[in-house]
């Protein structure tokens, strides 16, 4: 990073502790720099954000981002009509339930994640993508999930350039025949 303060920044990373997928390396090959400063002006995506989505099904989900905490933690909270479920990535062996109704809290004790990136996800979507491509069998999600996905994301993003609620429609025709075969 080109910041006169990195030296003194709480928030700067050393080379060092970035590894080889985010080291010098890795900016030879692609060019892409993955400290980029908080603080500096060249940065093009935000420090923190708000998406609210609404489903044809008037279900609402939010994400909320920001990085500029106190904490360097990704914390997940799912709210429904019967109770509340938290988790945490600093606390990757369990989860929290609040019920509703009631005053305990219930401890949800999970699995140590497999080796692998995305809590060990990664090599199983890959295998499980190597398996549809030699049997031809189609996976339990469609390229028009992935897109679906995508299209979300961009909307989120859109909307806060935009200021304004953007439709997933305006992104994609997920009725078009073409998605109905992927």
């Amino acid at each position: 990073s080109r910041c006169a303060y990195k030296k003194a920044c709480p928030d700067a990373v050393p080379e060092a502790a970035r590894g080889s997928l985010f080291g010098a390396e890795a900016v030879e090959v692609d060019g892409y720099v993955r400290d980029k400063c908080l603080f500096l002006s060249d940065k093009d995506t935000h420090d923190n954000g708000v998406a609210i989505v609404e489903y044809d099904n008037n279900v609402r989900a939010s994400h909320i981002e920001c990085f500029i905490c106190n904490f360097t933690d990704r914390r997940y909270t799912i709210i429904g009509d019967r109770g509340i479920i938290t988790a945490s990535l600093e606390t990757p062996k369990s989860v929290t339930l609040s019920p509703r109704w009631g005053d305990e809290d219930h401890i949800i004790h999970v699995p140590p994640a497999p080796e692998g990136g995305h809590g060990g996800a990664d090599p199983g979507l890959v295998a499980r993508f190597i398996e549809c491509l030699k049997t031809g069998n189609l996976s339990s999600s469609t390229g028009r999930d992935g897109i679906r996905s995508v299209a979300v994301g961009e909307a989120a993003e859109k909307s806060w350039r935009e200021h304004r609620m953007v439709e997933i429609s305006e992104l994609a025709d997920l009725n078009d025949p073409v998605l109905q075969s992927i």
